[in-house]
This record gives structure tokens, sequence and C-alpha cells, in this order.
């Protein structure tokens, strides 16, 4: 059969700190459901991946539900339990298993993520570099660079916001040498690049 990709919740936390703890069991989880029952998964803070074919989705699910079960933590219910499909997203990016029979898979970040990136720009270039908003900014700007271009492009663009919002250094504080004009070239190219990033391709042949 066809070869899905799709996404399941952890367990419901309110507290980052929580989620940061919550590692060692979406790990162990994760291990006993590849190592015991070949579930195809992998885990990220409360969060699950599967990837594996379609007669296979449904116990996929069933195993990973029973294993939270079993050490008393259920899997939480909502949007991210996302059904199996060919083309799902996960955790800002899209994977598209569509032409997996021909031995490649195509990988891109989310639209909506690119748009609302584009949008934080246009506002900064016109209004100046929020100091509250700009550390959440740079974060997303860091995870598509990663993801999207394997960290091949962007990063003297990035490292200059990086210093310009004070997350460059240990101390926190702002990076005085770089000017505001500085800051402003650094957002118009990513404001050309983020549109501009191509799906990426992995080949399996």
């Amino acid at each position: 059969g066809d070869v899905r990709f799709y996404t399941m919740p952890g367990h419901n936390f309110g507290l980052s700190a929580a989620v940061l703890s919550w590692n060692r069991h979406s790990h162990l989880i994760a291990t006993l459901a590849r190592r015991c029952f070949g579930i195809p998964c992998g885990a990220y803070f409360d969060d699950y991946d599967i990837c594996g074919p379609d007669w296979a989705a449904a116990s996929a699910k069933v195993v990973l539900r029973q294993l939270h079960l079993w050490l008393g933590v259920p899997l939480a219910e909502g949007l991210k339990d996302v059904p199996p499909r060919e083309i799902n997203p996960f955790l800002g990016v899209v994977t598209d298993l569509s032409q997996f029979r021909q031995g490649i898979v195509f990988m891109q970040s989310k639209p909506e993520r690119i748009a609302k990136l584009i949008d934080s720009i246009e506002r900064y270039l016109e209004h100046g570099v929020p100091s509250a908003e700009a550390r959440h900014c740079l974060g997303k700007l860091e995870f598509v660079r990663a993801a999207a271009t394997a960290e091949r492009v962007g990063g003297a663009a990035i490292g200059i916001f990086r210093r310009a919002t004070g997350a460059g250094g240990q101390s926190g504080a702002l990076d005085e040498s770089v000017t505001a004009a500085v800051v402003r070239e650094a957002l118009i190219f990513l404001y050309f690049l983020l549109p501009r990033i191509p799906r990426r391709r992995f080949h399996f042949c």
C-alpha cells in the first residue's frame, strides 16, 4: 500500500517546564513502540509522528495509545490527532509522500508559517522591531532555516537579527554595533528569501 504520514498529540501540559520534563517519557514510549511493536514513529517533546504504510495506520495508533495507558499517562485528544494522509504537516513542516513509489519525498515549511513571518517582517520594516516579539520571530526564522534549507541559506541575515534582539550573547543585551540600517538590510533579504524557498526533495532510490 501507499505510505502515509500522521501525527498524534502527547499529554496535555500547561507549563513549559512540564513539557521539557516530558521528553524522557515520550522517548521511552517511542523506543518501545519501535523496538517491541515495529511502529515507525518518533517523538518531539509531547508530540509523535508516524510514517508508515496505510494498512498499519490504525494499529500504530492503538499501540501508542495502549503504551500510554499502561504507563499511566493517556494521550490527549484534539486537533493534533491527524489522520493518515500522503501529505501532512508536523511541527510546521509539510511532508509530501505522494511520490514515494517513485522514491521521492518532498518537505517544506507550512505556507501559513511563511506568510506569518513575512507579515511580521513587513511590520518590522514599517514600525521597527519590538523587543517583545523579536525573539519569538527569531526562533521561527531559525527553525525555517534549519528545516527548509538545511542551514545553508540565510545564516548571515538571521545572525544580524539575532544580535539585534540580544539573543546572540550570554548576557542577553542588545548588540549596539548592529545599526538599524544593517538590521533593515537583513530583514529585506529575509523578506525576499522566505517566499522563494523551494521544497526540499529527498531521493530514496
